[in-house]
């Protein structure tokens, strides 16, 4: 039974951060970036415009991204990795309950099966 355990903590460690990455940069919708960078001060200024002309002037700064260039950027911060061990937590667990109960099914049937 500790082998099960230790094997299904290895496996959990490893598969859940795994997954919940990919399902990050595969469904990731960065799909621009501004230039120059917004600063505070301007974003200030442009509250008081109407919505129409604000979002007609972040538009004038857009520059396209591919995800590979976002996650190029991404990684570099600690909120990235944050918020990536955050959501891995779940999927974590439950690679850690299935390993634990496909090891227990195993397990049984093979106990079963040779008596």
């Amino acid at each position: 039974m500790k082998s099960i355990i230790v094997r299904a903590i290895l496996i959990a460690t490893l598969t859940g951060p795994l997954v919940t990455f990919l399902n990050t940069v595969v469904l990731s919708r960065v799909n621009h970036r501004y230039e120059p960078p917004l600063t505070q001060e301007e974003m200030g200024q442009w509250e008081k415009l109407p919505a129409a002309e604000m979002q007609m002037k972040l538009q004038q700064r857009q520059v396209p991204v591919s995800k590979l260039e976002w996650l190029s950027v991404a990684i570099h911060y600690g909120y990235f990795w944050r918020q990536l061990a955050v959501t891995s937590v779940i999927p974590t667990i439950g690679v850690f309950l299935a390993c634990l109960c496909l090891g227990r099914w195993h397990r049984v049937g093979t106990t079963g099966a040779s008596s």
